[in-house]
């Protein structure tokens, strides 16, 4: 089922003020509208939107780039996460190998793709962050952040936030509010309710509900994350909550019996400890097998900006417990999933980065001056391997599935170019 453009939630207005919290311990149903341009289903890693014709139009206008050039530019625009915002990618990466680097890119935005003779490039306005992006066939672009996907919520619109899709879920932000003024994502504003939907096949109009938190509870993130943590085969919606007092905690939501629901508690699977102090945030990466025997774990970063701690937590019963630890915490390095105040959430990945058929967390030193390839062991996590490169880190890490189970990484650095391995 694809989902291009925005979802539009009926029902409700679409203020964006932030005095338009929901009421806690309270579900309020509404409905949820697929807003088809015209994509089809063969097109779901790539966005067509409005603003990327305009820029892709004003590339063509003011360099020697040619209009047959800016269309194949919007073509390769790319959504910076997988849909279900899961960052789990399947195939293996080559990090042996010297990597392509080409020089001229523009750290502080443009367009970009690799056509017959090398890299063109192409302006876009300059006052938008950047991320580098890829199409299946290893070619690199990059645009800017967050340009699609932006979503008005049931009760206002939350800055940045971005929907998720599922087989059968969607699921977004809501309740603009500025009662946690951590500020970490860039403004004041955070979620203070989680929209969720259950999808069918074909049918266009989806019923939901929106589910409020706590009154002293926020979602710190602009997207919640899709994953079968229980292996029941459906997707839990799964948000970091944060508050002044305690912190950030982890907490999965059903999506088996939402209409059923008489309160917000009920539709809770499991959640983890917070971490005991306000204004410290623990970023999502992605679920998957890492476990040392296979177990499904939920990987994060703890304090992506002063800590640098990757953690691995396992269901068990209705508490995610924390099963591992990689970080100065247990003797490692720092690293870092995150920039402060940005809404750049994708500086961090799960994949297979040398070959040995198991899950790395491929993510940057806290310089950001190197990749660390970091596996899972039964005492926590070891460094595998450094990946260096010349400048800092100034975009996502993108990443990039082949049909030959190869996997292609491409970032955009500081010292003005696109460093890519396997492309």
């Amino acid at each position: 089922m694809v989902l291009a453009g925005v979802l539009a939630l009926l029902g409700a207005a679409c203020s964006g003020s932030t005095d338009a919290a929901p009421t806690a311990n309270s579900i309020s149903e509404v409905t949820i509208i697929e807003e088809d341009s015209g994509t089809s289903s063969a097109d779901n890693d790539g966005v067509e939107d409005a603003g990327a014709d305009a820029d892709a139009d004003e590339a063509a206008a003011d360099s020697s780039v040619t209009e047959d050039e800016a269309d194949k530019a919007v073509e390769l625009l790319a959504r910076p996460m997988p849909l279900d915002g899961n960052r789990i990618y399947e195939g293996v990466a080559d990090f042996s190998s010297e990597p392509k680097i080409f020089d001229g890119f523009d750290a502080d935005g443009v367009l970009a793709w690799e056509g017959p003779d090398g890299i063109e490039w192409a302006p876009y306005d300059q006052s938008m962050p950047v991320e580098v992006v890829a199409d299946p066939d290893g070619n690199v672009s990059t645009r800017p952040l967050m340009l699609d996907s932006q979503l008005p919520a049931a009760s206002g619109e939350v800055p940045d936030a971005i929907a998720v899709i599922g087989d059968e879920v969607v699921a977004a932000l809501a309740g603009p509010t500025e009662r946690y003024p951590h500020g970490a994502l860039g403004d004041n504003i955070e979620a203070s309710a989680v929209l969720v939907g259950v999808t069918a096949q074909n049918d266009a109009a989806v019923t939901g509900i929106e589910i409020p938190l706590e009154e002293a509870d926020v979602v710190e993130g602009i997207s919640p994350m899709l994953a079968d943590l229980d292996g029941d085969g459906s997707d839990e919606v799964i948000v970091t909550v944060s508050n002044a007092s305690g912190g950030a905690r982890l907490v999965a939501y059903d999506t088996t019996d939402l209409l059923d629901a008489a309160s917000p508690e009920e539709l809770v699977v499991a959640e983890s400890d917070p971490i005991g102090l306000g204004n410290r945030w623990r970023h999502q990466i992605g679920v998957g097998a890492t476990g040392p025997n296979g177990e499904t774990e939920l990987v994060v970063v703890r304090t992506p900006h002063i800590g640098g701690n990757i953690e691995w937590f396992r269901l068990d019963g209705q508490r995610l417990e924390l099963a591992g630890t990689f970080g100065p915490s247990t003797g490692g390095i720092r690293t870092t999933s995150h920039v402060l105040r940005t809404t750049n959430l994708d500086l961090a990945a799960l994949f297979d980065a040398d070959g040995d058929g198991e899950l790395e967390v491929v993510i940057p030193i806290q310089e950001r001056t190197a990749l660390a390839i970091v596996g899972r062991t039964a005492e926590g996590g070891e460094l595998e391997q450094v990946v260096e490169f010349p400048g800092e880190i100034t975009t996502n890490l993108a990443v990039v599935e082949r049909d030959d189970g190869t996997i292609a990484v491409a970032i955009g650095t500081s010292e003005g170019q696109v460093v890519i391995w396997g492309g």
